[in-house]
């Protein structure tokens, strides 16, 4: 406060003396470009901290994750649960390849992407893939709990888990096939480091993938089926499933609703950025406006990480079965654990017969 009230006295002397014009225009440069080093300092600190917790969260909760939906009878037969595997996978895949380059060019100064170009190029395929591997699970599983959770029986009978290992199939195979071209394209620029530089598939990148294939189609498709889902689930008949069905169906559904709509929430903002940020690349920017840039870019970065990374927590939240469930695990484990150490070991006693030599 009492900077503020020096600062604006020290602009009202200047403005009050003519001459001093430039004078006037030069401090006020130096304090912008003071507190834009300071935004960007903040935001380079910001971007480490968060990202080691969402790195390490991150790992946790997709591999408690993968445990409960593995391990617990309820879950295992579903095909809902081997998607939420699945998804699982990619999310930790995507947050260590993401992360770990993050890591060290933010804490080390030292960019792998910078100093490999076959690292430059193989991080923008595998990191490509998960992601649209993760987003249309997502919409299959929000699909998934439509089709199980419908009044008619032949749509019930699509959900299964045979439909559900050819979907994540195909979609593995697609998502390979357009993402192969990262294999080509990208480039180590001196300067700017490694990103695409030919300006057709900059454009289908930035326009068409972001946009498109990762922002609206798949919020499209995972909000309808959600909120089919939802109505299927308050209008169910209860002589056509069975309670405990009912209930299974009632607690996926849930896990898949929270899933799709955490997952527009954190999405959508990354989108607006990058959409903003190529839109003024090339206009030029004052010192303020690329440190406030940053700083959003980071926050936006961190929210769409958290989109893999959260997951777990998410479910722990909102869905009470998965609660219990991760109680049961926990309790094997420490069964598993302690039940080898204080279980007591059988003392055998050899008794030896003593015969009696007749001469």
């Amino acid at each position: 406060m009492r900077w503020n009230i020096y600062k604006n006295n020290v602009w009202l002397l200047l403005l009050l003396l003519p001459e001093n014009c430039l004078l006037y225009y030069t401090f006020d440069l130096i304090m912008s470009s003071s507190f834009a080093q300071q935004i960007i300092r903040i935001s380079n600190e910001y971007t480490i901290y968060m990202t080691l917790v969402l790195l390490i969260g991150g790992i946790i909760g997709n591999c408690l994750n993968l445990l409960i939906f593995s391990t617990s009878k309820i879950f295992r037969e579903s095909p809902c649960a081997f998607l939420l595997i699945v998804l699982s996978l990619t999310d930790i895949g995507q947050v260590v390849i993401t992360l770990s380059s993050r890591i060290l060019s933010s804490a080390l100064g030292v960019d792998p992407t910078t100093a490999s170009l076959v690292w430059c190029r193989l991080r923008g395929f595998l990191a490509q893939i998960l992601s649209l591997t993760s987003v249309y699970t997502i919409c299959f599983i929000a699909f998934d709990q439509f089709l199980s959770t419908s009044y008619l029986f032949y749509l019930r009978n699509l959900s299964n888990l045979k439909v559900a290992h050819r979907f994540i199939l195909i979609m593995i195979c697609l998502s390979t096939i357009h993402s192969f071209p990262l294999l080509i394209i990208p480039e180590n620029h001196p300067t700017k480091g490694c990103n695409i530089y030919n300006s057709a598939y900059f454009f289908y990148n930035t326009y068409i993938y972001f946009i498109g294939l990762i922002g609206i189609l798949p919020t499209l498709i995972s909000s309808l089926f959600s909120f089919l889902s939802c109505y299927n689930i308050r209008h169910i008949i209860p002589r056509q499933i069975g309670l405990t069905r009912r209930r299974l169906d009632r607690q996926l559904t849930i896990i898949a609703f929270v899933r799709t709509i955490c997952s527009i929430a954190l999405v959508l903002p990354y989108i607006v950025y990058r959409i903003y940020y190529y839109i003024n690349a090339s206009s030029g920017n004052s010192a303020m406006q690329i440190a406030i840039l940053s700083l959003v870019g980071a926050i936006a970065n961190s929210l769409i990480i958290f989109n893999y990374a959260g997951s777990f927590y998410l479910f722990l939240i909102f869905s009470a079965r998965f609660r219990r469930q991760l109680k049961l695990l926990f309790k094997r484990i420490y069964s598993k654990i302690f039940a080898r150490r204080n279980q007591i070991q059988p003392h055998v006693i050899i008794v030896r017969s003593i015969g009696t030599d007749i001469h």
